[in-house]
C-alpha cells in the first residue's frame, strides 16, 4: 500500500450561499479513464474507493473483527 496518496481536503468560502441542490455545479469528482489512465485508474480504484464491505464482503480490506473499521 503506498504510505499517502496525493489528495486535498478543501474548505470553501463563498461570498453568497448555494443550496445543497447546486453542489454539483460547483463540486465534481472523478474516477480516471481505464483506457487513457490505466495505473492512475486502478490506484484510486484500489485505494481511494470505500466499500462493498461487511456482509457483502467479509474480505474487504477495511473488515476488522467481522466489522468495517471506517464505520
Amino acid at each position: 500500500m503506498y504510505p499517502g496518496l496525493p489528495h486535498v481536503h478543501i474548505l470553501l468560502w463563498l461570498k453568497d450561499r448555494i443550496n445543497p441542490d447546486d453542489i454539483d455545479k460547483y463540486i465534481r469528482a472523478e474516477i480516471p479513464d481505464p483506457i487513457l489512465q490505466p495505473e492512475l485508474y486502478r490506484i484510486v480504484t484500489t485505494h481511494m474507493l470505500h466499500g462493498p464491505c461487511g456482509s457483502m464482503n467479509m474480505n474487504a480490506s477495511c473488515m476488522e473483527n467481522n466489522k468495517c473499521k471506517k464505520k
